[in-house]
């Protein structure tokens, strides 16, 4: 477009104005000249992508003629291990060309002359990855307070990273580009006071802002079937278990209303892969494979609870019908050891994972009179450890003697005394109704 203006005594201007518009629609093609040095690269075909180039002295340049608004990129890191990256985008954008030269520098021969062993150079490699959007609140005086407009919508952009792959496996990062930027998000926030709606509703006014939501979704894993002629038909054997995948959404929850942003695989899904055998026959005699069932031994656990037992002692220092509690009682529980085989059921080992506890009580006899009634020693329980027996056997002694009566008390001595008094006295009265008789 051009345009000029001339101007006239009386103040009248004319102004000139040309527009040309394009003849033709964006290309295609890709087509340009890669050049080393300045000259064209040797055997350049527009289908083959690797080159090798031997130099001598100085690294040569490598760079691109474009022709038909051809868009290049030429990514060199210096190193001769590492290919020189060229990228060719039509004028369209539909067509994209890669091609990758090796640069290498020409060793001096000397007088000795040995066989060279070609070394296993690094490859380079590229992957493009997204980069996320920014939300930015800008001020609005023509807004009202609580409202908001959106001004521009968000876009993702992508980054182009360069690693080179050694021999070994291992990745090298050499170079990150942005290839297009990011487009922020851009909102406008009110700072008007007061409100758009009428009085009436200033009330019930709700500030719905957009809300980003995380839902997950689980992949199922499919079962694929291979065929092996190394089983015998009907035979079967698992390859690669499966495993579920889980799949991300990322959903704008705005005013009720919900829009998919984005998805990705957080967990990819493997698919379960099974080997079913084609080979005739059978593994197993012709007469054993109806009836054949094999039963193997199994070894289960069983528990039984062992209630304990109530001891009772006697103390001299409680009063009669008063009871105290010395230790409170604990179940116990046993583990029996079972292998059942062919329906038949037999005991292996058995021990105590919790051993029971008696229940010990002190029952008061201070003030009691009349004659103590023995009371029934309880036997202990028997176990399979001796020292277990020694322990019970003390323990049921020492209760013996403890329920044993205190004869020596006071109140037994006068009612001793008291019944030799009343047995001299009738003595006497006989002996003297003998006398009067006489």
């Amino acid at each position: 477009m051009a345009y000029g203006a001339q101007a006239d005594k009386k103040g009248v201007a004319i102004i000139e104005m040309t527009f040309l518009a394009p003849s033709e629609l964006p290309q295609e093609s890709t087509q340009s000249k890669i050049l080393v040095d300045g000259k064209e690269l040797p055997d350049f075909a527009e289908n083959r992508q690797d080159y090798q180039v031997t130099y001598s002295g100085q690294r040569p340049k490598v760079s691109v003629e474009e022709t038909d608004q051809v868009a290049s990129t030429v990514v060199d890191s210096g190193d001769d291990s590492l290919p020189v990256l060229v990228r060719l985008v039509s004028e369209s954008g539909k067509q994209v060309k890669e091609y990758r030269i090796q640069l290498t520098k020409e060793k001096p021969v000397s007088e000795k002359t040995v066989a060279a062993v070609q070394e296993e150079l690094p490859k380079l490699e590229f992957v493009e990855n997204d980069l996320a959007y920014k939300t930015v609140e800008k001020k609005d005086s023509t807004l009202y307070l609580g409202e908001t407009r959106v001004e521009q919508e968000g876009k993702v952009g992508k980054e182009r990273i360069f690693s080179a792959i050694n021999p070994d496996g291992s990745k090298e990062e050499k170079l990150r580009e942005v290839v297009e930027a990011p487009t922020d998000r851009i909102v406008l926030v009110g700072t008007k006071p007061g409100t758009s709606l009428p009085e009436d509703e200033v009330k019930n006014l709700v500030l719905n802002r957009p809300e980003l939501v995380v839902e997950e979704e689980t992949i199922d894993f499919k079962v694929q079937e291979r065929k092996s002629d190394k089983l015998y038909l009907g035979e079967t054997r698992v390859v690669q278990e499966g495993q579920k995948g889980i799949r991300l959404h990322l959903i704008e929850v705005e005013n009720g209303k919900r829009q998919l942003k984005e998805t990705y695989d957080k967990v990819a899904v493997q698919d379960r892969i099974v080997e079913v055998g084609t080979k005739p026959g059978t593994s197993l005699p012709e007469d054993e494979v109806k009836n054949l069932v094999l039963n193997l031994p199994e070894l289960i656990s069983e528990e039984e609870i062992i209630d304990f037992k109530v001891q009772e002692q006697k103390n001299d220092k409680l009063p009669a019908g008063q009871t105290r509690i010395l230790q409170e009682g604990r179940q116990g529980i046993r583990v029996h050891l079972i292998e059942v085989e062919n329906g038949k059921r037999t005991e292996k080992d058995s021990y105590d994972k919790v051993i029971a506890q008696d229940r010990i009580i002190e029952v008061g006899t201070a003030g009691e009179t009349t004659k103590p009634v023995p009371q029934e020693i309880t036997k202990p329980q028997v176990s399979e450890k001796a020292d277990t027996k020694e322990i019970a056997s003390s323990k049921a002694n020492q209760a013996q003697k403890e329920q044993l009566p205190n004869t020596g008390s006071a109140a037994s001595q006068v009612a001793v005394a008291a019944g030799l008094a009343l047995l001299g006295l009738g003595a006497g009265l006989v002996a003297t109704k003998g006398k009067k008789e006489d």
